[in-house]
């Protein structure tokens, strides 16, 4: 019997090389991403959160006309944070973009698509079969704050 690269990831015993493959995506493997996601983000898991996120990782203003900036892995922490506390502008409430998080325990379909997916101000894309945070949209008052 041939075995499979699924037998590998599953009984990794079964064949000492395959040991670390990473389990690939697949056009519904996204809520299975956020899920890990999710969690990461809500203990604030900053090297989880950094291993699920593609370098040099990018931000704008909420305007198509704001300039795009990109971050490397040594200013991504401060920029993360800032944005999981800025208000993610869903109500007056004050709610912020952690707490939208916190609320999405499984995305809404239609903002999934084959490559790419949108929760919130975040968004995802498929890299070499892998889902990757690439990008977030920054209020005003974040970006003026980062810039200090």
């Amino acid at each position: 019997m041939q075995k499979t690269k699924s037998d590998s990831v599953l009984h990794p015993e079964s064949n000492a090389v395959n040991k670390n493959i990473k389990i690939q995506s697949t056009n519904n493997d996204f809520p299975k991403f956020w899920k890990t996601f999710r969690k990461a983000v809500i203990s604030f898991d900053t090297i989880q959160i950094i291993n699920m996120t593609q370098f040099p990782f990018k931000t704008r203003g909420t305007s198509d006309y704001d300039p795009t900036v990109e971050h490397n892995k040594e200013k991504f922490v401060s920029v993360f944070k800032s944005f999981i506390k800025q208000w993610n502008g869903l109500n007056m409430n004050g709610t912020t973009e952690l707490d939208h998080i916190r609320k999405t325990e499984t995305p809404d379909e239609t903002y999934v698509q084959k490559e790419h997916a949108r929760v919130g101000n975040l968004e995802f894309k498929r890299i070499n079969n892998e889902w990757k945070l690439v990008f977030a949209y920054l209020n005003y008052d974040t970006i003026e704050s980062l810039e200090k």
